[in-house]
């Protein structure tokens, strides 16, 4: 890992342990060695420490009391929560996009969307995600609300987990998560609100059923 002189050493630490937990390079339940990481990084153990406190304010890791820090399980209720947040959130975001979205920012879109569509023929499942991503990101600007925006950073290394491991199981039906967002993007043309909330509405909940599927699947065996 490369550090900016510029920035927080552990802020640079804390997104380089997110982007493991998401990317599944660390697993649920596995336990956060802070010697491993400080010998990885070439770093003293002090700004891990806080590093670890970053990303357990991300619900991705919890400190337990004279065990360490490990990487937090995503249980259905916890599922369940996140995705129920997710559509609602989502579903105003795409609501106001559609409304009010300019020319610049739906530039800003249709690229995202080319980017996943691209991903898709190239069965990328990481390059699908960041596509989604930027497709998120875009739309959160387009609404111009900071409360909404902060909210959405707050609860996204949640999002991208969840996302990641769904797209990681099932990379065959990439092309069909990108119709989810097709629709959404002729519906900034038609300026069919209602036809784009559902569309995000029913991406999350297909992906919260195969996420629910796959963990009572990995429970049975």
């Amino acid at each position: 890992m490369v550090f900016s002189p510029s920035g927080n050493l552990s802020d640079q630490i804390a997104d380089y342990l997110i982007e493991k937990i998401i990317h599944l390079e660390l697993k649920p339940g596995e336990r956060i060695l802070e010697q491993k990481i400080a010998e990885e990084l070439g770093v003293s153990r002090s700004p891990i420490r806080e590093a670890i406190r970053v990303c357990e304010k991300t619900g991705l890791v919890e400190i337990i009391p004279r065990c360490g820090a490990r990487v937090t399980h995503m249980s259905p209720k916890s599922i369940e929560g996140f995705c129920d947040v997710f559509t609602l959130l989502f579903g105003h975001i795409v609501r106001r996009r559609i409304e009010n979205c300019d020319e610049a920012h739906r530039i800003l879109l249709i690229k995202a969307y080319d980017e996943m569509t691209e991903s898709a023929e190239k069965n990328d499942s990481r390059g699908f995600n960041q596509a989604i991503l930027n497709f998120i990101v875009s739309g959160i600007d387009s609404t111009e609300n900071s409360v909404l925006k902060e909210i959405i950073n707050g609860l996204m290394p949640n999002l991208r987990r969840l996302q990641f491991i769904s797209l990681a199981l099932k990379p065959n039906n990439l092309n069909v998560n990108a119709g989810y967002f097709k629709t959404i993007i002729d519906c900034l043309e038609t300026k069919n609100v209602e036809r784009g909330v559902r569309a995000i509405e029913d991406y999350i909940l297909a992906e919260k059923e195969f996420a629910l599927n796959t963990l009572k699947d990995s429970c049975a065996k």
